[in-house]
């Protein structure tokens, strides 16, 4: 057991640290982001940017969490939408209702054309840099100064 425990020690304290930690948004950057224009859900784009950062934020997803929301295997509780305020669960809803069924959960804004029938969404995922790129996206449309810190 005390050999165990003193290679675990080993291993901890051997791990690489030259990977930089990711810097976390402060309060009014959220808040900045959450009231900002384009996160409205009037667009696809707000609407996609909208529902990710919710669920990036309420259920503290990381390490591409959000890519792969069926195989998370836990369960979050996201608070209930209040009157005057933010509206994650109505926000989330939207964008089932918009989305195809039996898909993936977020997937790419379809052609024009297609979303003048109301078909928003088509049914092949965002792209593995769409996801790692997300937040980027958000905080620069946003237009949060972001130089220097690693988010």
């Amino acid at each position: 057991m005390k050999d165990n425990l003193e290679h675990c020690t080993a291993w901890f304290y051997n791990q690489d640290t030259s990977r930089k930690k990711t810097d976390a948004l402060e309060m009014w950057e959220i808040e900045n982001i959450l009231n900002s224009p384009n996160m409205q859900t009037d667009t696809l784009k707000g609407l996609t940017y909208s529902v990710w950062f919710w669920l990036t934020l309420l259920c503290n997803l990381r390490g591409g969490g959000a890519k792969n929301l069926y195989n998370a295997g836990r369960h979050n509780y996201i608070p209930a939408d209040q009157p005057n305020n933010y509206s994650p669960v109505a926000d989330i809803l939207l964008y089932q209702s918009k989305r195809p069924k039996d898909c993936k959960f977020f997937l790419r804004i379809n052609t024009s054309r297609k979303i003048y029938h109301s078909n928003w969404f088509c049914d092949s995922t965002l792209g593995k840099h769409s996801h790692d790129n997300m937040l980027k996206n958000i905080i620069a449309d946003c237009k949060i100064d972001a130089k220097g810190r690693n988010l």
